[in-house]
């Protein structure tokens, strides 16, 4: 099963489950969904092979009838949504500029069913920076030495046992990127063989003691 399979069968278990009550008109969850996949989809910016920009504000809007049935449980639809997006925004390599915002509002222009998306990037001016994603977060990297492990101590802590105190450590020298083992207990690894120094030259999917990592060229705004 797919992604986008458990994506939508946990949008159906919501319409069956806490959201039933709310969606008795025609617009029901997936519609939305799609509707938002969409709009990231056509409004994709590349800023190099491997950085797909795409907008982190999205404002749906919906018929009055539509809203008020969609207000009591709207935050947690809105919430849901959110995670969903950036799961497909990782599948598809797509990188937000910021958080990502869904924001659902009343259209009087809109009948029953309808729906319409907005979207925008909060950033205008933007520009490509190292960064590692850990569990779900973006860091970028800074010039100089930035150390990742368990220990608060770090400048990237990842809590997982099977992270050391200190276990590894990222160098940048201007474009230059490179990843150091610290004698770790369970490792760093590339493609599930042990590293103890590489040289980061484009994105690639590491693993940190069990911990998932993703070495990136991640947005940053100027200015």
């Amino acid at each position: 099963m797919g992604l986008l399979d458990n994506v939508e069968r946990g949008l159906e278990r919501a319409v069956n489950g806490v959201f039933a009550k709310t969606f008795r008109s025609r617009l029901q969850p997936l519609e939305i969904f799609s509707a938002l996949k969409g709009e990231l989809d056509a409004n994709t910016r590349v800023l190099s092979r491997d950085a797909i920009l795409v907008p982190d504000r999205l404002t749906v809007r919906v018929s009055r009838a539509d809203f008020e049935r969609l207000a009591p449980d709207g935050s947690a639809l809105v919430d849901q949504f959110v995670r969903d997006l950036r799961a497909y925004a990782h599948q598809q390599r797509y990188q937000f500029p910021g958080p990502v915002t869904v924001t659902i509002v009343p259209d009087d222009s809109l009948t029953v069913g309808m729906l319409e998306v907005d979207s925008r990037m909060s950033a205008g001016d933007v520009t490509l920076v190292p960064a590692l994603e850990v569990q779900g977060r973006v860091h970028p990297l800074r010039q100089g030495v930035t150390t990742i492990g368990r220990s608060h101590d770090c400048d990237i802590t990842i809590a997982d046992s099977a992270v050391s105190k200190r276990h590894a450590s990222i160098t940048r020298d201007g474009d230059n990127v490179v990843l150091r083992d610290l004698g770790s207990t369970n490792g760093t690894k590339v493609g599930g063989e042990r590293i103890t120094l590489l040289e980061l030259t484009g994105p690639l999917d590491l693993v940190i003691g069990a911990t998932p990592v993703r070495y990136l060229l991640a947005p940053k705004a100027v200015g």
